[in-house]
């Protein structure tokens, strides 16, 4: 009973996986992994306790037993083979060959007679594991499997064995524990393991049915002392009251018997049955042959089961029977450590795949960088964001999200989104973005001389991923001409008073605290012309320009000097970056009093190359420090 329930199956297929999952494992021995192998080790540790076939000569106490033989299938030869207490008998339906090996291992005897192909391989037998000559057994080694595939109920056997030596027979019994076998609608039967098991159940099936119905027996055994008893057969409770209920026999026939785990009731429920199905076809051969009833009580013992006899609800005894047909997969048994071995894989398994995922989702996904733009570009007929390089009457405003492939700046950014937007959905948009960081503060753009407005976007997206600015970035556009410099400074004339009614709205409409500078070239001369613009008539505006970076400032020095006394006091501090073929600054640093000349890492001037020893002090754009 103990056996029985020790999920035998399972146990096998779960190391069988782990040898698969652990490799180094099949370098261990055999009975660690191999199924067959493990199937006998099985036999030999809770069964048969490294028994040897001698051990069938006698039972407890010195009683002589009846001859048994262990049939199996060569799959090697097609020939049916056996072992007894003696050895190992082979059946070429000719000669019956016999190799003395009474010490051979009963488990590995018993696993050759299970090994059912579908699961298991078949048991590996050698002449060095039988001591045997070529002559012998000339086929070495010989490949064993299930005893069912060529002889499913023994009668052939013992067919064979009464040819050989005829037997003094008084009483022949058939047991036949097949279960019932039925249609199968419902499954398409697409795995392999799904249509070997259903074929071998066809073939055993058949095998059963030819052989109860041709072979052949001696003819001097009448056919009243031939009993076949099946487990299909269902004991009438008013011919023996102790037989379980009849419903729940029909439901016994359908349980599966192979080397599953079975229940306590599943168990007791066999044996039970078992003893019913036997008492009542011996009873009814006996009776006929003595003409009187025979005596089967046994001395007052009973066969069922103390879990049968607590009285259990027939419904839910039948409800355990009937799903007691489906073959389980057997996979976990959490009394098994190779399940928790198993388990800690899997879930190893997906904690690595789950790094996996996010780390390749931040490799191959891109990294986004959004802003927003206000352009004075003219806006192409039919397309609302096809913008030129020629002035136009209003501004248009809009946002952008610039991606980065594979989270790196030094790749080609490219422009997911371009989207339109009217001035009054600009200003909610952006006030709500102003509203969720801690200073309010915006980052206004300025590009310089003859780019377009995607170019741009890209270009200050990658200046804003890079230093880590954490405000609000604004592209202000403006028509930068189109590889034609005086028409972008007569645009960028035309661009400032633009420039001036943004600002003013951006403060009114926004609720922006602070405004840094960024301006490029021509951009920086629109900046700072605009900027001595608002000092002559709006207090409010210059007081929240906090810092203006100028990259290469396309200013004449006379020009900026005549605006000192308008924005000497209006911006908390200007940075100048200064390529070494522009003009010289350095005048105009001490009108502006530029507390220190500070260099701007930028791309979008490649300036001198800067030391690698070189400290970074950029307030506008990062509020920390860092290395070159």
């Amino acid at each position: 009973m103990r056996f029985g329930q020790l999920d035998l199956r399972g146990r096998v297929v779960r190391r069988w996986l782990l040898s698969y999952l652990i490799p180094p494992l099949r370098f261990l021995p055999a009975h660690w992994w191999e199924r067959t192998a493990l199937l006998q080790r099985f036999y030999d540790t809770h069964l048969y306790r490294k028994a040897t076939l001698n051990a069938l000569d006698a039972l407890d106490g010195g009683t002589r037993p009846p001859e048994l033989h262990l049939l199996a299938t060569s799959l090697t030869t097609g020939n049916m083979c056996s072992f007894t207490k003696d050895g190992f008998w082979t059946d070429d339906e000719t000669n019956i060959k016999f190799i003395r090996a009474g010490i051979l291992r009963l488990s590995l005897a018993v696993a050759a007679s299970s090994a059912f192909p579908p699961l298991f391989p078949p048991v590996r037998l050698t002449r060095h594991m039988l001591g045997a000559s070529t002559s012998e057994m000339p086929y070495d080694p010989e490949y064993l499997a299930d005893g069912g595939i060529y002889d499913n109920l023994g009668l052939h056997k013992f067919h064979r064995l009464n040819q050989q030596n005829p037997l003094n027979i008084d009483l022949l019994i058939v047991s036949d524990a097949g279960g019932e076998f039925d249609w199968e609608t419902r499954k398409r039967f697409a795995s392999i393991f799904s249509r070997s098991v259903r074929s071998a159940d066809i073939l055993m099936k058949r095998n059963a049915e030819l052989q109860l119905g041709r072979v052949p027996l001696p003819v001097d055994i009448p056919a009243s002392r031939i009993i076949t008893c099946g487990i299909r057969a269902v004991v009438a409770t008013r011919d023996y009251p102790a037989a379980l209920n009849e419903d729940l026999q029909q439901k016994i026939k359908r349980i599966r018997t192979d080397l599953d785990r079975f229940s306590l009731l599943e168990l007791s429920s066999l044996q039970s049955h078992g003893f019913g199905v036997a008492r009542a076809c011996l009873q009814a051969a006996l009776t006929d042959s003595h003409n009187s009833q025979a005596d089967m009580s046994y001395g007052g013992k009973s066969w069922t089961s103390g879990h049968l006899q607590k009285q259990e609800p027939i419904e839910q005894l039948a409800k355990v029977l009937e799903l007691s047909r489906h073959r389980a997969l057997g996979i976990w048994n959490l009394r098994d450590w190779a399940t928790w071995v198993m388990l800690s894989l899997a879930a190893l398994v997906t904690i690595m795949a789950c790094i996996s995922i996010i780390l390749v989702a931040r490799i191959s996904s891109p990294a986004i960088a959004h802003s927003y733009y206000v352009t004075d570009r003219e806006s192409g007929p039919g397309r609302v964001l096809d913008f030129r390089n020629r002035p136009g009457e209003t501004l248009h405003f809009g946002d952008t999200t610039v991606g980065f492939p594979k989270g790196d700046s030094s790749f080609q950014p490219a422009v997911l989104r371009l989207r339109s937007m009217n001035e009054a959905e600009f200003y909610s948009n952006l006030a709500g973005t102003l509203a969720t960081t801690e200073q309010g503060s915006v980052t206004l753009l300025l590009h310089g001389f003859s780019t377009t407005l995607q170019k741009e976007v890209e270009e200050d997206s990658v200046i804003a991923y890079d230093l880590r600015v954490r405000s609000t970035l604004i592209d202000f556009s403006w028509p930068s001409g189109n590889n034609d410099y005086r028409m972008a400074e007569a645009n960028s004339e035309w661009s400032e008073g633009h420039l001036v009614a943004f600002l003013s709205r951006l403060v009114d409409q926004s609720g922006v605290r602070r405004i840094d500078v960024v301006a490029e070239d021509l951009g920086a001369r629109i900046m700072v012309n605009a900027l001595a613009r608002i000092v002559s008539h709006d207090s409010d505006i210059h007081h929240r320009v906090n810092e203006m970076v100028l990259v290469n400032p396309d200013i004449d020095a006379s020009a900026f000097a005549s605006l000192e006394s308008q924005i000497a006091n209006t911006v908390g501090r200007v940075t100048i970056y200064r390529h070494s073929n522009s003009f010289e600054l350095a005048p105009l640093a001490r009108l502006i009093r530029i507390r220190e000349l500070e260099i701007l890492i930028s791309i979008f001037f490649q300036g001198p190359p800067i030391p690698r020893s070189s400290t970074c002090w950029i307030p506008a754009l990062q509020q920390s420090r860092s290395r070159c």
